[in-house]
């Protein structure tokens, strides 16, 4: 088994991506000071790591979070790094984009608040002019929205399938750091690594992706991210399967050439 791993410096606070195929190998080498990258930083710590059953796997995750897009879900999985403090242009334009938003919010609101005002100042000079009437009844003036109400809006709202599928990416990691550490699924994973053949390895597999995925399932609160978990576990358990070796048929041998037949009586 193969790992993308994350760690944290306790000394610089800073953060390191890598792969690996054994986890506390390469930690214990880091520390020790033996990788170059990382030598400034001792000690280091794991924050997060992720399983994978082949080495291009592991490999691809770790390109993925060294990249713009992967660092700010990591910043979210696990916390933001110091060397991500200054925003990027695409934080300050989500941050500008939010402030105009709200200021639209509430400029509305009290724009519909005067303009209801002055209708009602309008209704009382108008019966001060004309004979008396009934009195008429008043709609209620527009109450200025809570910015909590006005985040419950943004969570029910899709942002798009782009979106959608990133928040439940996101939502998927944090279920994953909770039940990382979690005893049963140590020992599945250790037990996995230990097999002794390649049939004995894929079932022991098949146990762990059960065990993951049945942790990080009761953990999930929506339907949406059970629905996703149960298609992650299927997606495991179809790699685990047994290939089917498809029958060859054996080429024809060739016909062995019969020996010449020895003449009787050769006159010399």
């Amino acid at each position: 088994m193969f790992y993308c791993y994350v760690l944290n410096s306790r000394k610089t606070g800073r953060r390191y991506v890598g792969s690996c195929e054994d986890l506390n190998a390469r930690v214990d080498r880091h520390n020790a000071g033996k990788v170059k990258a990382t030598r400034h930083g001792v000690p280091w710590i794991i924050v997060h790591n992720e399983a994978f059953s082949t080495r291009r796997e592991a490999a691809g995750r770790e390109h993925y979070y060294k990249t713009g897009r992967g660092r700010d879900e990591l910043d979210a999985v696990v916390g933001r790094s110091p060397r991500r403090l200054t925003p990027t242009k695409r934080r300050v334009k989500m941050k500008l984009s939010l402030s105009i938003l709200l200021v639209a919010v509430f400029g509305s609101a009290f724009f519909v608040r005067g303009q209801e005002a002055a209708d009602a100042d309008l209704q009382m000079r108008e019966k001060s002019n004309a004979t008396p009437r009934a009195a008429e009844t008043i709609s209620p003036t527009a109450k200025v929205p809570e910015l909590s109400e006005i985040d419950e809006v943004f969570k029910r709202t899709s942002l798009g399938k782009e979106a959608d599928e990133r928040r439940l990416h996101i939502e998927w990691r944090q279920l994953s750091n909770r039940v990382v550490n979690n005893p049963d699924i140590m020992a599945a994973r250790k037990s996995a690594e230990s097999a002794r053949t390649e049939l004995e390895k894929r079932q022991r597999l098949r146990d762990y992706y059960e065990i993951y995925y049945g942790r990080m399932r009761a953990l999930a609160s929506s339907a949406e991210m059970k629905a996703a978990l149960d298609q992650l576990k299927l997606a495991h358990l179809s790699q685990t399967s047994q290939p089917r070796v498809r029958p060859g048929t054996d080429a024809a041998l060739p016909t062995p050439t019969p020996a010449r037949k020895r003449r009787k009586n050769n006159k010399f």
